[in-house]
């Protein structure tokens, strides 16, 4: 078993593709290639570990990369995951994800995943089963290209008059709203086609050279509403993403009429998406169509007009209906000159008059093909429907006040289970349902009749009824004839109304928005008032308890009372009939923000008149924490006392309840006060907040440069830009230094303390070649508050003369860089094009700037040929201390796939192959290992060569550079004696013991054995000298035991400490002061020969 113990991270870059290959006879559209297919061997999941403890942790990753694609997908083989765990499959911005688990799609073990748009496929298996399983493989995945290849077979007859979807959303609503059951197809993670729903059961209709095994039905994504958001948005393979469903079963096919029937079993898109009926008839000549369609796989179009000359008016007609079969034998064809292409089979072709499918578009060539929809609908019709019931019979009867009685016959069919009646307050619709009632004599064809009482009716209204019967699925009876009856009784009907029509900014000192509607129609006899509804943010449910304004007259409304500028507000408004006291439920929702002119900031005002204004200072500012600063409720008019309540982030604070308020927590924050005067019950607040920001922490960018200093010495160079701050400072600096990143910020990592400049050279410890890795926090030393940054920079260091050093380098700017390289011809044909300069920026290669060199078989419009090479001056690579040798450039290749094309080094012998042409396009950066080539060679050249290229292609390269890697060793620097530990922290501090009465002799302890020197020395100073931290002599070389007899005390009252040494001449820190910098400076005490003095901090 592959035990996953740790989280696997990879990124895969494929190149080479497993074309895939469609074979379609005759003139049939077939699916149109998306994309290509890549053989891969990823076996890293298999036999996975679970979760020992049962919780969900992320046990293996992996990354799919192909740089262009616009899509991919992942073929998965023995997919087994164990309950509880899933494979979350995503883009790279996690913006399109979708999970599996237990054995996949529809428990199928091998399938294609669903498709991802753009460039990465992203998987992440998550487990919390303890037990672990089989886990997956994947053998294979689909990259997809923007129209790759070109479309088998193009239909477009004249010009192309297809559109956007969108175009026609609101000319042609009916049609734009038959073609939501339309469905782009991504077959096999590369075939294209469009398919359409035909039942409510979710079952789809495309063509049988389409989806023509249950594994095609399986292996597809059906992708709904993929359209363009606007009529002259471009459009493209498989742009404008919709939504998918991914995987379905083939419920039947028939080859020969070309069409397929598969249930899709991953959703229920026709609830959402409806489905298209089937005009169970011969289709009629010269009848208008329209054909909804995803044309070559890109977003959805409608064919509604025509330019062909057999179209009259300009419209898409069936043109005959004795076509020859582009498939099969035995029928007709239906012909037209609607514009179609690759990627539209499987279309419905609809009758403009029902809007019903006559056709199954199918194949091309002008007049383009569909297979008789009446043909495929006697092959599926038991799928769709097996027995429809009969058009019922209803009668309507008014039994009394506000009710009427509806009654109607039962079905004619044993398998309807209930009936849906629908009601309207027109003639012939629209109809909404307002009941659905299951059958009284279930199984039973003709049994008792069946009724429903409508007590939901207002007197003096006319009602109309319409019922069907429903098996609960697909079959479904037309609706009964219409019936109506005029209700008697009081009138309950709501006024029609359609809500608030504006909301608007009145711009004036006080925050106020005005609100406007169109008078109600009252159906009761009226009068019409209005109640208006204000809800905070873009939502809200009207309800007593946010009604602001109770049978409003008029059309419009001005809203001022507690307002806050910049805030929003959302409203809705009813309308009222005071006949009969109904308020109709309208949801209608505007919403608006007031301000004050010109857009700054409004006054909120009070319905009380007793608050005051209220306006809380200063409106922004930065303050230190410890500086006093207050923030006041400054208030004018009102009267009786003021209650206050300051909040912050609109959140009251508590026990903040003065006219002035401290701000403490450091960050930014947005502080207001609530203000309510004795007599009042609402509050008054300043109409904007204070933005304040506390800090007890300098502003610093962190470090800004780290940089290998070249020195014999091994060093590293820190610098940075100088921190600012409100608070009183002065503001030092701390220098942090780890081996591994994130750098942490402890005592052991600390190289430098309280340094007061910008810059730092860290040179203790160091190793050659080692990688270091450095930050640097600014504290202000008033506060002691460090600012946090996660600024970390990393560099290593060795001696000087190391680093890359160029030995040949061309950018081929000047005009006389060429003329150094040797250009020839052959020994391919040529007739033009040979290596030249060139400031064309249309072949540049990525990367190069200025002039290039390009070898371009763009010089002659007819049969041009371009064979030619380009070799470099002979260089010697024989520099000390290499370590490699890279050659490095820029390079546009354009492949056509009839020249060849190379890069070659010469090794001193003979010449070597370091690239080659696979027949792809290369346009990208190069760096290539010649180190094998080039290393110690007196005559290293480069060259590259061009032959056989036709068809305007071309070779350009710039920047050419052959660098020699040098690595010089420097010297590791001892590390710097630490200070003595000052006890702070669980430590011993300096002891000291009179040996004798007079005090001439000191007995002096330290602790030696927390962050131990090789040696000490002992500085002492007149005790008067102490805040300047004046040295006035020494004991030296104490020794490293921490234990030292003073038997030279001089007279006088002293201060002493003790430092380490490294007998060198450079002694340790002294400590840091209270200000966080370091005691004394950084001036070594020059006693004892030291002549430098450590920058730690005192070890603790």
């Amino acid at each position: 078993m592959s035990v996953l113990c740790a989280t696997r991270i990879s990124r895969f870059v494929f190149l080479v593709p497993l074309v895939l290959f469609l074979t379609v006879s005759g003139d049939v559209e077939a699916q149109t290639k998306v994309g290509n297919i890549y053989p891969i061997e990823l076996n890293d999941a298999v036999d996975y570990t679970g979760s020992p403890d049962g919780s969900l942790r992320l046990a293996w990753e992996h990354t799919l990369t192909y740089p262009g694609a616009t899509y991919m997908a992942a073929h998965f083989r023995n997919f087994q995951l164990a309950p509880g765990d899933y494979l979350e499959v995503s883009d790279a911005d996690g913006r399109q994800s979708y999970r599996l688990d237990g054995r996949g799609k529809l428990d199928a073990g091998t399938f294609w995943g669903q498709h991802v748009k753009g460039s990465t496929l992203t998987l992440r298996l998550w487990v919390r089963n303890p037990s672990g399983a089989q886990g997956f493989q994947i053998d294979e995945f689909a990259a997809g290209f923007e129209d790759i290849g070109s479309v088998e077979t193009q239909a477009i007859c004249g010009s192309d008059d297809k559109e956007n979807a969108v175009c026609y959303e609101s000319s042609h609503p009916v049609e734009y709203d038959k073609a939501r059951a339309v469905v782009r197809l991504l077959i096999n993670g590369g075939g294209l086609c469009t398919g359409w729903m035909v039942s409510p059961d979710d079952l789809m209709v495309t063509n049988e050279h389409c989806i023509t095994t249950n594994s095609d039905a399986l292996n597809t994504d059906y992708e709904f509403m993929a359209e363009a958001p606007n009529c002259s948005d471009f459009n493209c393979q498989l742009c404008h993403d919709g939504v998918v469903f991914s995987g379905g079963t083939l419920i039947q096919d028939n080859a020969g009429l070309d069409y397929a029937l598969v249930q899709i079993t991953s959703g229920n898109p026709a609830a959402t998406y409806g489905y298209l009926e089937i005009d169970d008839r011969a289709a009629i000549v010269g009848e208008e169509i329209y054909i909804p369609q995803h044309p070559g796989g890109r977003a959805k179009e409608l064919g509604i007009f025509s330019s062909d000359g057999s179209d009259t008016g300009g419209i898409c007609r069936v043109f005959s209906t004795t076509r020859p079969p582009c498939s099969g034998s035995g029928y007709n064809d239906v012909g037209y000159y609607c514009d179609t292409e690759g990627g539209s089979s499987g279309s419905p072709v609809l009758a403009r008059d029902s809007h019903k499918v006559i056709a199954l578009h199918h194949c091309a060539n002008c007049p383009n093909r569909g297979v008789p929809i009446n043909l495929v609908y006697a092959e599926i019709e038991q799928f769709l429907c097996a027995d429809r019931p009969s058009r019922l019979v209803a009668a309507a009867t008014v039994t009394g006040d506000n009710e009427v009685l509806l009654e109607w016959n039962d079905a004619d069919v044993v398998g309807v289970i209930e009936y849906v009646v629908e009601r309207s307050r027109t003639q012939g619709g629209p109809y909404e349902i307002i009941a659905t009632l299951p059958d009284t004599s279930p199984g039973v064809a003709g049994g008792a009749d069946m009724s429903f009482l409508d007590t939901d009716v207002s007197g003096g209204a006319t009602y109309y009824y319409v019922v069907s019967g429903s098996d609960g699925g697909s079959c479904v009876s037309d609706p009964s004839p219409e019936v109506s009856a005029l209700a008697t009784g009081s009138c309950t009907l709501e006024p029609i109304f359609g809500g608030v029509g504006s909301v608007s900014n009145a711009a004036e000192i006080a925050c106020t928005l005005n609100l406007s509607w169109s008078l109600a129609i009252d159906e009761c006899g009226g009068p019409v008032v209005y109640n208006v509804y204000r809800g905070l943010g873009g939502s809200f449910i009207p309800s007593p308890s946010n009604r602001i304004a109770t049978h409003w007259a008029g059309s419009s409304f001005t809203d001022f009372d507690q307002l806050i500028s910049g805030g929003i507000y959302a409203y809705v408004v009813r309308a009222v009939d005071l006949a009969n006291g109904v308020e109709d439920d309208n949801l209608n929702l505007l919403a608006g923000s007031p301000t004050g002119p010109g857009g700054g900031a409004c006054t909120t005002v009070s319905v009380c008149e007793d608050n005051p204004f209220v306006d809380v200072e200063p409106e922004a500012s930065t303050e230190c924490v410890n500086s006093g600063f207050q923030l006041s409720a400054v208030t004018t008019g009102g009267s009786g006392d003021f209650a206050y309540q300051w909040l912050r982030d609109g959140v009251p604070v508590p026990g903040a309840t003065g006219a002035s308020y401290t701000p403490v927590l450091t960050g930014p924050h947005a502080y207001n006060v609530q203000v309510t005067a004795a007599t009042c019950v609402d509050a008054i607040f300043d109409g904007s907040d204070s933005q304040i920001t506390m800090v007890d922490a300098p502003f610093f960018d962190g470090v800004e440069l780290v940089d290998n200093a070249h020195s014999e010495t091994c060093g590293v160079d820190l610098s940075w830009n100088a921190a600012t701050g409100v608070c009183a400072g002065p503001i030092r600096y701390f220098v942090y230094r780890d081996t591994d990143s994130p750098v942490q910020l402890t005592a052991e990592n600390l190289v430098a303390a309280g340094i007061s400049g910008t810059s730092f050279t860290d040179s203790a410890d160091l190793v050659t070649g080692e990688t270091f890795h450095y930050r640097v926090q600014a504290q202000d030393a008033s506060t002691g508050g460090f600012d946090g940054n996660v600024v970390e920079k990393s560099a290593f260091a060795d001696g000087p003369g190391s680093g890359p050093n160029a030995v040949l380098n061309y950018d081929f700017e000047d005009a006389s860089d060429i003329s150094d390289w040797t250009v020839t011809t052959g020994p391919g044909l040529h007739t033009c094009g040979e290596w030249a300069q060139s400031t064309d920026s249309a072949r540049r290669p990525s990367g190069g700037s200025g002039n290039f060199a390009i070898a371009d078989n763009q010089c002659n419009p007819l049969f041009s040929r371009t064979s030619t090479t380009m070799t470099s001056p002979a260089v010697p690579v024989t520099l000390a201390n290499m370590t490699s040798v890279t050659l490095e450039f820029d390079m546009w290749y354009d492949d056509d796939g009839a020249e060849s094309g190379s890069v070659e080094v010469f090794n001193g012998s003979s010449w070597q192959t370091v690239w080659q042409d696979a027949g792809s396009d290369v346009n990208a950066s190069q760096v290539m290992d010649v180190t094998a080539e080039a290393a110690g060679n007196n005559a290293f050249q480069v060259r590259f060569d061009y032959q056989d290229a036709t068809q305007d292609r071309w070779f350009s390269v710039d920047d050419v550079q052959v660098i020699a890697h040098v690595e010089v060793a420097c010297s590791t620097a001892d590390a710097q004696p630490p200070s003595v530990p000052d006890g702070d922290n669980g430590t011993q501090p300096i002891r000291a013991e009179r040996l004798d009465t007079n005090g001439d002799a000191l007995q002096v302890n330290w602790d030696a054995s927390t962050c131990g020197s090789s040696s000490y020395n002992l500085l002492f100073g007149s005790l008067s000298d102490v805040s300047s931290m004046g040295i006035g002599g020494s004991a030296c070389a104490l020794g490293g035991s921490g234990s030292y007899g003073w038997n030279a005390v001089p007279a006088g009252d002293l201060f002493f400490l003790v430092v380490g040494s490294d007998g060198n001449g450079t002694e340790g820190s002294w400590g840091v002061d209270g200000g966080g910098g370091e005691r004394g400076g950084f001036a070594a005490s020059g006693q004892c020969g030291a002549t430098t003095k450590s920058s730690t901090d005192s070890c603790r």
